[in-house]
């Protein structure tokens, strides 16, 4: 939850930069649009046991954004299939990347020495696994951009899936990489050590896991920020 919490306030940070520069830039020179389709829910943030407040009782904020997801989710997002609403659903994310972060813990504990061949076929294993999730997110984003005619309210509710899905393999990333394996992982999301994977997403291929990160980070952010109808 720290992580995610953390993970949120950087992004917010990047969306109120990425103001003003967006009117200038126009979405146009953020690169080519891209078509696909998805779905998410995120999990409440307990409130500072200290935070002092005015209120006899503390709203429920999260409670009645969730609520309106779930509505929104339920009677179907203009424009946008199953198929995309289950690949961007934070859930679905977690079920398909998670069990490679226990396989490559018990590599490590069983034979880390001897093991390193296994644990890199875990590793790329894991990054490979990304790339319908990546470019999920991407075409989700992409129908929430500004002048594609989604509504405020839907548009809101997709740009906050997106980051919530971008958040879960953020956190997901950090713990496979906390792992001790005897290849470091942050090698192979740079690139340094090849496991020939690429990815395509809004028509670009990216051959390294840190630049496709960075770019639907950035993609979602500035969509969010060309959106004058979205605070």
């Amino acid at each position: 939850a720290a992580k995610g919490m953390a993970a949120a306030a950087a992004a917010a940070a990047v969306v109120g930069a990425a103001k003003s520069k967006s009117a200038d830039m126009g979405e146009s020179q953020l690169g080519e649009e891209v078509e696909l389709d998805e779905d998410w829910d995120t999990d409440s943030i307990d409130d500072d046991a200290d935070l002092e407040t005015d209120f006899d009782e503390e709203p429920d904020f999260d409670g009645e954004r969730r609520e309106r997801r779930e509505e929104l989710t339920q009677a179907a997002l203009s424009g946008v299939s199953a198929d995309l609403m289950k690949t961007t659903d934070e859930r679905t994310i977690r079920k398909a990347l998670h069990p490679l972060i226990q396989k490559l813990e018990k590599q490590v504990d069983d034979d880390w020495h001897d093991g390193y061949e296994e644990q890199e076929e875990t590793i790329s294993k894991f990054l490979k696994k990304h790339k319908p999730y990546l470019a999920g997110i991407a075409a989700l984003r992409d129908c929430a951009r500004a002048g594609a005619g989604m509504p405020t309210d839907e548009a809101a509710v997709v740009l906050e899936r997106c980051l919530q899905a971008l958040i879960t393999i953020e956190d997901l990333r950090v713990d496979l990489e906390g792992i001790e394996s005897r290849g470091a992982a942050s090698d192979y999301w740079s690139g340094e050590v090849d496991i020939d994977v690429a990815f395509r997403v809004d028509d670009l291929t990216f051959l390294t896991y840190n630049a496709v990160r960075a770019y639907t980070w950035r993609r979602v952010m500035c969509t969010a920020a060309a959106r004058d109808d979205i605070s």
